[in-house]
């Protein structure tokens, strides 16, 4: 594996030259940072990401916990959340709580000491004060489709309920008198 001090020592700076000019830093002459970038490419090195997540205390992944990989739902919102994810140079990280307290419980732990940047957890069976208390371990952290009123603006959620009355309100203003409902797990 190439170093970041081979990459120094054939462009003939210093590693925090080569550091800087990684990162992106202006201090960086464009002379230098041409220098490093034409010895990175003849070198084929690569920057080692745990090196990167520690230095800057970064490791630009999110986590996130859904409840099952292959429901109908979780698919999409796993996929559309990736390319936000990926459109801003970050990974996306998914684990799943497979409907068990136990394998929620540990999918988050998992995540958090994986140092994500951040969390987003769709959990239908961790309770309000265990939620409550990863977010004031990681502020960076979105609650799907829970209202917890302690932790309100790290939740996105959708008022079921006034959605249904909307709904059926709509539909009986139609004159329909027999109206069914499908519903899934219910709490």
């Amino acid at each position: 594996m190439i170093t970041i001090k081979e990459v120094a020592e054939l462009a003939n700076v210093s590693q925090s030259t080569v550091s800087r000019s990684i990162n992106g830093h202006s201090s960086v002459k464009e002379s230098n940072r041409q220098k490093v970038f034409d010895a990175i490419e003849k070198l084929g090195y690569r920057p080692n990401s745990f090196a990167q997540a520690l230095a800057s205390s970064r490791s630009n992944s999110i986590g996130m916990l859904v409840g099952s990989l292959d429901s109908p739902f979780y698919g999409p919102l796993m996929h559309h959340t990736e390319r936000v994810i990926r459109n801003h140079n970050n990974h996306l990280i998914v684990t799943s709580g497979q409907e068990s307290y136990d394998k929620e419980k540990d999918s988050v732990e998992f995540l958090m000491n994986k140092g994500v940047d951040g969390l987003i957890l769709h959990s239908d069976i961790l309770s309000d004060d265990e939620l409550i208390s990863v977010v004031d371990r990681k502020p960076a952290t979105i609650i799907l489709n829970r209202h917890i009123p302690d932790i309100e603006e790290n939740c996105i959620y959708l008022d079921n309920e006034y959605g249904g009355y909307l709904a059926t309100h709509y539909i009986l203003s139609q004159g329909h008198q027999h109206v069914g409902c499908i519903t899934g797990q219910l709490s």
